[in-house]
Order: C-alpha cells, then sequence, then structure tokens
C-alpha cells in the first residue's frame, strides 16, 4: 500500500486537465478548519510532466491551499480514471462530466456545451438528441460520461431548438422544462404533423399553455394548442406516441438505429 505523505508545498500539485470545476465546498471548508487534513483520506495523485496531477481529492487540495494547512497525498500510478474515483466517492453529475470534458478539449462536448448553452435546453435532452434519439431517450448516459459520445445528428435539435423558441416567445416559462422538451421531440420525430401550424398556433393562443408534471400531460397541452380554433382535428398526442412505440419497436430490433 502507497505511504500517506504530507506536505505546504502546493507547488508540487497541478489539477488533471478532466477534474470537475471546485464549488460547493463550504461545508468542507468548516471541516478542515476544525480537523485539519483528515489522514484517512489522502488525495490521490500521479506523477506527469514533473508535477503531481490531482486525480482524487481536489476539492481538500484547494481547501487546504486556501487556510494553509498540510495536504495529505498518496502516489498511486493505477489505471483508475478520475471519473471512477469520484464517483466512488461524491457522485459527478452529467454537468460535471460535460465541464470536465470541456476542459479537456473533446470537440463533442464543445458541441454539446455549445447548443445546451444557446437553447437552455436541459442537457440530457441536449445528449439523447445530438445522439440521435428523442429528447428523453437515456441511451448515451454510459458514452457521455466515460467521454466517448459523438455527436451525430444536430438537424433534431434544431428543429426542437426552434419550437422551445417559439413557446418562449410567447410567453410560457416551461419552455425548457425536460418533460415539455420531450414531447416537443416526440412531436418534432413524427412524420405528418405541420410544425410551421404548431408554432403559429403558439403564438395566435399563448394562454392555453400550462406546466405539466409528465409527457404526455404537455402532448395533450400541444394536441390543444395544435388545433385551436380548425375544424381539421388532429390526434397530435396519440400520432406521436405510435411513431415513438414504432421507432422503440425498430430499435429493440436493431440496436444501433437511432430512435
Amino acid at each position: 500500500m502507497s505511504k500517506v505523505l504530507e506536505t505546504r508545498n502546493y507547488g508540487m500539485f497541478a489539477l488533471h486537465n478532466l477534474n470537475r470545476d471546485v464549488d460547493k465546498i463550504t461545508k468542507l471548508e468548516k471541516s478542515m478548519k476544525a480537523n485539519g487534513w483528515i489522514p484517512a483520506y489522502p488525495m490521490h495523485v500521479v506523477r506527469e510532466g514533473g508535477h503531481l496531477k490531482i486525480k482524487g481529492g481536489h476539492h481538500r487540495f484547494e481547501v487546504a491551499k486556501k487556510l494553509g494547512i498540510p495536504v495529505k497525498y498518496v502516489v498511486c500510478d493505477d489505471k483508475a480514471t478520475i471519473h471512477e474515483l469520484e464517483d466512488a466517492t461524491t457522485p459527478w453529475d452529467w454537468q460535471d462530466h460535460l465541464t470536465s470534458h470541456v476542459r479537456n478539449g473533446n470537440v463533442n462536448y464543445l458541441k454539446v456545451k455549445k447548443y445546451q448553452d444557446e437553447t437552455g435546453i436541459p442537457l440530457t435532452c441536449v445528449v439523447s438528441m445530438l445522439g440521435g434519439n428523442t429528447a428523453g431517450s437515456g441511451n448515451h448516459t454510459k458514452a457521455f460520461k466515460s467521454g466517448t459520445f459523438k455527436v451525430k445528428d444536430t438537424a433534431h435539435l434544431a428543429v426542437v431548438a426552434d419550437l422551445v423558441a417559439a413557446a418562449k416567445s410567447a410567453g410560457f416559462n416551461g419552455a425548457t422544462n425536460r418533460n415539455f422538451v420531450i414531447a416537443l421531440s416526440k412531436v418534432a420525430k413524427a412524420d405528418g404533423l405541420d410544425l410551421p401550424r404548431l408554432k403559429s398556433k403558439m403564438t395566435a393562443h399563448p394562454y392555453l399553455f400550462q406546466k405539466c408534471t409528465a409527457v404526455d400531460a404537455y402532448l395533450a397541452v400541444l394536441e390543444e394548442i395544435y388545433n385551436r380554433k380548425r375544424s381539421d382535428k388532429v390526434p397530435l398526442a396519440f400520432i406521436a406516441n405510435a411513431a415513438a412505440r414504432e421507432r422503440n419497436a425498430v430499435t429493440s430490433k436493431h440496436p444501433g438505429k437511432a430512435a
């Protein structure tokens, strides 16, 4: 087992490119003021480029440096990734993984961040759509966290983002709600629905928008908006759900195909 070492020479260490941002450390700072660096939880570092790169414990390192207390660390040249180490202690959320891979210059994640920033659409929905699926697929979690996610399709996200923008312009403050975005994504993926008609109806009848807790409820709202003051009533929710079931059936037979 590696020996636990101690130093106040903070310049020996460098953050690994894949480390997430340092935030939400108020409780940690309070604890370290009272107890110092607890020896049972040393920082995990590797030798790289003349420095000791921090793989695990960078929050504690930043607090120790701020407080001027000794850093406790072990040098372990193992193969565990930063993501595996951090998930074993304080699990990373999706935004942590995005920040990590963006900082490392991964072009696919830079595109994800660009679309997220521009549209305000929830990150999980952006990833699903850029991966070639509808917004709520959840098919890319493992790849996204591991850094292997690839952008396959931007057209569908562009269509959904346009609908989100129309809902925002109509004054709906739930336009970027995850379930609303999933409902829009299902509508946009279905053949035979008139999206310009939906957009114009959003503008004409903004009072029909309402916040819901489920995707199907949002589909019902969109159907009411779509059919408002029209004699040619269209079962929008049924069409969107039927198309989704058909895509899922194809995907189950051919796992490589986008849903």
